[in-house]
């Protein structure tokens, strides 16, 4: 979905900047990543691990746009937040193939192995870094 179409249906919408609500999402982000940390990976917890990653990421991108005075209600629109409204390539296909992950194991059951979990992990971890280095 497109910035346009995003703002057309009513998944984004023009709102006041907000640091105190930022500063909570940027919190809740930490925690959500702290407590993915904390659990280990295996053939039965790699869904819990991939989800609160994943999430901790969005979050971090609903204080990031809320940051730029938009609030962003349909995950597929932080793709063209990112790449429409930033300008940014790279973060826009990295977090589409981790929403693709996410939604190909909570929607459709898909299971991976350990091993390749675990390198989404590390790259879900690094990207959350990344974002917040260059936007915050």
């Amino acid at each position: 979905m497109d910035w346009k179409d995003g703002n057309v249906l009513g998944f984004v919408r023009r709102v006041s900047r907000d640091l105190v609500v930022v500063d909570v999402m940027l919190k809740a982000s930490e925690r959500k990543l702290m407590t993915a940390v904390r659990i280990d990976l295996d053939n039965v917890t790699f869904s819990s691990k991939v989800a609160l990653l994943y999430d901790s990421i969005v979050e971090v991108l609903r204080g990031l746009s809320l940051n730029r005075g938009y609030e962003i209600c349909n995950d597929e629109c932080f793709y063209s937040f990112l790449l429409e409204f930033l300008d940014d390539d790279d973060f826009s296909f990295r977090f589409t193939q981790f929403r693709k992950l996410r939604n190909s194991i909570n929607y459709k059951g898909e299971v991976y192995s350990v091993h390749e979990v675990d390198f989404f992990v590390k790259e879900m971890i690094k990207f959350r870094r990344d974002i917040l280095k260059k936007y915050f």
